[in-house]
C-alpha cells in the first residue's frame, strides 16, 4: 500500500505521520505497539538511510524491537517459567511421543481457533507448547566437524580425530 497515494495518515487509531523523522518512514509492530505500530526514534544526527544502513544500528533495532521467542537449548531466554517446566518434562520422552504430542496439540489449535467453548487463554498455552515441543531435543546443534563419538571425546583436538575426518 502507498501511505502517500492512499493519503493514508492513521491506522487503528494511531497517528502514522509518513515523513516524521526522515524518509524512509520505519515503524516496527510488535506485541507491545499493536496494530497501529510505533516509529522509529533516531539515535545519531546521521539520514535515517545511513543510520540504519549501519548494520550494527540496523541490529540493534531489530534486537530491541523484533519478537522475543523462547529458545530452550540456550537455557531459556524469553520463555516463560511454564515453557521452561514442560520443556523440562519432554525432554526425556522419545521422538515418537514428542511427534503424538504435537499432533494433539495441533487438534487443539484448530478447535480452539475456531473458537469451540475454550478459554483465548487456552490457546495462548497451546501455542507455547507447541513452539516448545518443535525444539525438540532441546539442545544446541552439534559442532558439525565433531560429529564422531571418539571425536567428541577428545574434542577433535589430536591430529588422528581431524584425519579421520578427511
Amino acid at each position: 500500500m502507498n501511505l502517500s497515494e492512499q493519503q493514508i495518515r492513521e491506522s487503528f487509531g494511531v497517528p502514522q505521520n509518513p515523513g516524521a523523522g526522515g524518509w524512509p518512514t520505519v515503524r516496527h509492530f510488535n506485541q507491545e505497539t499493536g496494530y497501529g505500530g510505533a516509529p522509529y526514534e533516531k539515535i545519531t544526527s546521521d539520514a535515517m538511510c545511513d543510520e540504519l544502513g549501519n548494520i550494527d544500528n540496523m541490529r540493534k533495532y531489530v534486537e530491541d524491537y523484533g519478537a522475543k521467542i523462547c529458545v530452550i537449548a540456550t537455557g531459556g531466554a524469553y520463555c516463560s517459567e511454564s515453557q521452561v517446566k514442560y520443556a523440562e518434562e519432554w525432554k526425556s520422552k522419545d521422538a515418537t511421543k514428542v511427534v503424538s504430542e504435537l499432533k494433539h496439540l495441533e487438534v487443539n489449535k484448530k478447535l480452539l481457533s475456531r473458537g469451540d467453548k475454550m478459554k483465548p487463554d487456552l490457546l495462548d498455552w497451546v501455542m507455547k507448547r507447541i513452539a516448545v515441543l518443535k525444539q525438540y531435543p532441546f539442545a544446541p546443534p552439534e559442532d558439525k566437524e565433531c560429529q564422531d563419538q571418539e571425536c567428541q571425546d577428545q574434542e577433535c583436538q589430536d591430529q588422528e580425530c581431524q584425519d579421520k575426518e578427511l
